[in-house]
């Protein structure tokens, strides 16, 4: 399920990051991002993603632990993310080096718009496995909120490194770029996203507005029909490019 929320503020169009967590089953859901500048179309960028709850517990996992990890994937899809980051501490209480619970937790202070907190709980999941390139990737998008695009894209790049089949991290950093002014390089990342996962709708509105900024507005327009295809809204779709195309 997909949902697109644009937020406009003395007639700004801001930017919007799509947050995939998976907790028995992928739901992105959509929050704003401040726009970089003026002169810059919003682009969505792909973020947080969440452990899934397994049917067995982790053997290295104590049960009681992973209970509570489970019961705060279950709160949060719920949207109960106060009470998600609760039951995410009772299971680090337990058993300290739950890579897996500090990445939740910090999905969790994500949607709250707490992102120091969101940053410090990625931090500690890496620090506990160096490989966990969706933490890598949730880290980046929670700095991007806080405007710091250019550290964002160093995270995206290291998930990049530990997954190079990883499309979120390619999407992520399409759209970093993009906010930076970088179209050539925001269009390589959509479509090796878009190579990675043909399905990835996002990837197809990214790569639609990053053409459309380069005036390329021909297959901008293929790459829409194919985002609507796979269910993004046209409505909201097309007028965002017909702002864009306004700007040049």
């Amino acid at each position: 399920m997909t949902a697109l929320r644009f937020f406009i503020i003395n007639g700004v169009l801001l930017s919007v990051i799509v947050i995939s967590l998976a907790c028995g089953g992928s739901e992105p859901t959509l929050v704003p991002a401040p726009i970089a500048t003026a002169t810059i179309a919003p682009l969505p960028t792909l973020v947080p993603t969440q452990t899934p709850i397994t049917p067995t517990p982790n053997p290295t996992y104590p049960p009681e632990a992973k209970s509570h990890f489970d019961a705060g994937a279950e709160l949060r899809t719920s949207g109960e993310f106060e009470k998600a980051i609760e039951e995410y501490n009772q299971a680090i209480e337990l058993f300290s080096n739950y890579p897996e619970a500090y990445n939740n937790r910090g999905a969790a202070y994500f949607h709250l718009g707490r992102m120091e907190e969101a940053i410090q709980s990625y931090d500690i999941a890496i620090k506990l496995d160096s490989d966990y390139f969706e933490s890598y990737n949730n880290r980046g998008v929670a700095k991007m909120r806080l405007g710091q695009i250019e550290a964002a894209i160093e995270d995206f790049d290291q998930a990049i490194l530990h997954n190079l089949d990883y499309a979120q991290a390619y999407l992520s950093r399409g759209s970093a770029y993009f906010r930076l002014g970088n179209l050539e390089l925001s269009l390589r990342d959509h479509t090796d996203a878009l190579t990675l996962d043909s399905e990835l709708g996002m990837g197809y509105f990214g790569r639609a507005i990053t053409l459309t900024r380069l005036e390329r507005d021909e297959e901008a327009s293929e790459d829409l029909e194919r985002a609507v295809q796979l269910g993004i809204d046209r409505a909201t779709m097309g007028g965002l490019i017909q702002e864009i195309k306004a700007q040049r």
